[in-house]
């Protein structure tokens, strides 16, 4: 029997059942046993709306996108050009934007720390 506090090993992508035995020097042992999953696979993210290169004749700007992952996405990063990261669960966020030309970028990431990022840029002439 080994003397082990620790061990490395390269599991494929999947769900994953762990099983911790401990054994005492007098016999006794205790078994503990735990489910990991795997995921080493991005999230998919696409902007529904507006389209790349619209024009909005509207300063209000609703962006809307679909993001999926094999497991589940914790959460979503958007902005527009260099402003700050907006954090959400939601698929959707409404902007109040200056006539000009716009980025919308909007990062999808998994419970497992993986991103995927989609952008497009917009034309906003409301006035």
């Amino acid at each position: 029997m080994e003397r082990a506090t620790s061990y490395k090993a390269n599991l494929p992508e999947g769900q994953h059942t762990i099983e911790i035995i401990v054994q005492d020097l007098v016999g006794n042992n205790n078994t503990t046993k735990i489910i990991i999953h795997v995921d080493i696979t991005n999230p998919n993210i696409t902007i529904i709306s507006p389209n790349d290169c619209d024009v909005i004749s509207s300063s209000e700007v609703t962006v809307i996108w679909n993001g999926t992952d094999n497991y589940n996405i914790a959460y979503y990063l958007v902005r527009v050009d260099d402003q700050n990261w907006i954090k959400t669960n939601s698929d959707n966020h409404t902007f109040v934007l200056s006539d000009g030309v716009h980025t919308i970028t909007v990062i999808a990431i998994d419970n497992a720390g993986n991103s995927a990022q989609s952008e497009i840029v917009i034309t906003v002439s409301a006035s």
